[in-house]
C-alpha cells in the first residue's frame, strides 16, 4: 500500500505508512526524493486534464512513479503551464499545499542568482506569498537585499478584458515582500526573482 502524501511548511515532505498494524513515517526533501525510494526511472507520458488531476499527481503519484512528460488538457490557463512546468522540473522545494486545493514550491537557479516561485490551483482562490520564506532558505551567497521581480499570473478582474496571460515586472523588490494573489480556476502564477 502507498503510503499518505503531505508536504509540510518546512518544504519538506511526510510520508506515512500503515504496515500491518505498525505505522511509519519517513521525511523526503523532495518529491524526487521519495520516487527515488520506489522506482529507477521516471514512466512514460501523463495526460492531466485539469487542476485537479495535476494537484492528485503530485500528492499521489509523483512521489512513487514520476512521469517523463505531460500532457495538459485545455482547461488550465496558460499561467497554470508555466508554473506546472517549473514545478515538475527537478530541484523543486515545495512551500505548502493542500491536496485537491493548491500547491506551491520554488527552485533555486546558482549559475543565475535567482529563484522561481510557481503555483498552480484547481479552483479560484487569493493566496499569499511570502518572499521571505524564500530568502531565509536561500544559501547566503544568493540572500540579497532587492530583486527584480517578473510575474507571470491569469488576468484578474481589474485587468483589461481579453487577456490570456499577465506578465509584470517589478524591479528592486525587498527580500521580505508578500504578494497576494487572485488565482482562477485550473490557473497559478509564476514569480522569478533575480539579483
Amino acid at each position: 500500500m502507498r503510503p499518505v502524501v503531505r508536504y509540510l511548511p518546512s518544504g519538506c515532505l511526510a510520508a506515512v505508512s500503515l504496515d500491518g498494524g505498525e505505522a511509519s513515517l519517513r521525511l523526503f526533501d523532495s518529491p524526487q526524493e521519495l520516487a527515488n525510494t520506489r522506482t529507477a526511472a521516471p514512466s512514460g507520458e501523463t495526460a492531466l486534464a485539469d487542476g485537479a488531476s495535476a494537484l492528485a499527481y503530485f500528492f499521489t503519484v509523483a512521489p512513487f512513479e514520476p512521469a517523463a512528460s505531460f500532457t495538459l488538457g485545455p482547461a488550465v490557463t496558460p499561467a497554470f503551464r508555466a508554473a506546472f512546468a517549473a514545478l515538475s522540473g527537478g530541484n523543486v522545494r515545495f512551500l505548502r499545499g493542500e491536496f485537491g486545493a493548491f500547491l506551491m514550491g520554488y527552485a533555486v537557479d546558482a549559475a543565475t542568482a535567482s529563484f522561481r516561485v510557481a503555483c498552480i490551483t484547481a479552483a479560484p482562490r487569493m493566496l499569499t506569498v511570502r518572499l521571505e520564506d524564500i530568502w531565509l532558505a536561500l544559501p547566503e551567497e544568493l540572500r540579497f537585499p532587492f530583486y527584480d521581480l517578473t510575474l507571470t499570473r491569469d488576468p484578474n478582474r481589474l485587468d483589461e478584458t481579453n487577456l490570456t496571460v499577465v506578465t509584470e515586472t517589478f524591479p528592486r523588490q525587498p527580500g521580505n515582500l508578500r504578494l497576494f494573489l487572485e488565482l482562477a480556476r485550473n490557473g497559478g502564477f509564476l514569480l522569478e526573482a533575480k539579483k
